[in-house]
């Protein structure tokens, strides 16, 4: 679609998302785009001393088109360094989560499987 990968926006696309956070999701821009969102639960380094140390494992894979009205726009102080980003809002994980991809057959964690 874009010869030589040469472009740095379009329409097209999406972006992914790591979180160990069931909610409270960011992105980089308040627009009409993919999102995917891959929920882990893994040790933190806390953890490695600890005898409750537990495998990795994915929870959940949602993934949906949201639009700029499912975004909250942060933004930043003009003397921040921090990358500008916008939160999903409610209705934008309400999107997330009735479009499920992949839920962990025992989730400890059931406010995903709200819906």
């Amino acid at each position: 679609m874009f010869p030589g990968n040469s472009v740095q926006h379009a329409s097209e696309g999406i972006e992914i998302k790591a979180s160990r956070y069931e909610k409270g999701w960011q992105g980089h821009n308040p627009e009409d785009t993919w999102l995917m969102v891959f929920v882990y639960d893994s040790n933190r380094p806390r953890d490695t001393m600890s005898h409750n140390q537990r495998p990795f494992q994915f929870l959940a894979v949602l993934g949906e088109r949201l639009v700029k009205a499912d975004w909250l726009f942060t933004g930043r102080s003009e003397t921040s360094r921090r990358t500008i980003t916008a939160s999903v809002t409610t209705s934008g994980y309400n999107k997330m989560i009735a479009n499920w991809i992949y839920r962990a057959p025992r989730l400890k964690t059931p406010e995903i499987l709200a819906q």
